[in-house]
């Protein structure tokens, strides 16, 4: 007796082959389901789950004040926000900080973050502002603090002023009072 298989009907041979291919792809998918799962619950540096938002909204606007005097307006095009984390996690932001005057600094970038418990507020990725007396950054990455009042900007930066172009790896600055500090290689170009 012969030790191969005898089939009393005969199937075409796309329907077997088919028949084996979805099978093969059936305990692929089931067998390596887990893997993908895991991977797509870690975050990005692999370790850390990323749990989802509690509330997701688009069009968002936030605006903080003192008594009628507003301190700063906040927009973005979407807000994911954490209550465990007591964060709000924001893309395509625009912040709008008041001096004394009511002269805003406009700051924009692609993405933020705000601490619900102490205001702070960190923006990232193609950072863009304008100073209320007219002089225009750029950074990757700039940071307010809300209880001293002061933006922190801990990645190189460039201003641009008229004909003047000042490059630093840090500024610090007081959007209430106007006051900029730079440090680290403070560079200056003069056009004219």
């Amino acid at each position: 007796m012969s030790s191969a298989l005898k089939f009393k009907k005969h199937y075409p041979a796309f329907l077997v082959i088919g028949g084996i291919a979805v099978l093969t792809l059936y305990c692929v998918i089931n067998l390596s389901a887990p893997y993908f799962k895991s991977i797509s619950a870690d975050g990005e540096d692999g370790q850390s789950p990323v749990p989802e938002a509690d509330i997701v909204l688009t069009g968002f606007r936030l605006m903080e004040t003192e008594g009628t005097t507003t301190i700063c307006k906040l927009e973005a095009d979407k807000a994911r926000i954490y209550q465990s984390r007591q964060t709000i996690q924001l893309n395509n932001v625009k912040v709008n900080l008041y001096n004394e005057q009511g002269k805003a600094m406009n700051i924009a970038g692609r993405t933020g973050e705000v601490n619900l418990e102490t205001s702070d507020m960190t923006l990232r990725c193609g950072i863009k502002g304008t100073s209320a007396e007219g002089f225009n950054f750029r950074t990757e990455c700039i940071q307010w603090n809300k209880r001293k009042d002061k933006i922190i900007g801990p990645a190189p930066v460039d201003i641009y002023y008229k004909d003047t172009q000042i490059s630093a790896q840090q500024l610090e600055a007081d959007p209430k009072k106007g006051t900029l500090i730079l440090s680290g290689g403070v560079e200056t170009l003069i056009r004219g």
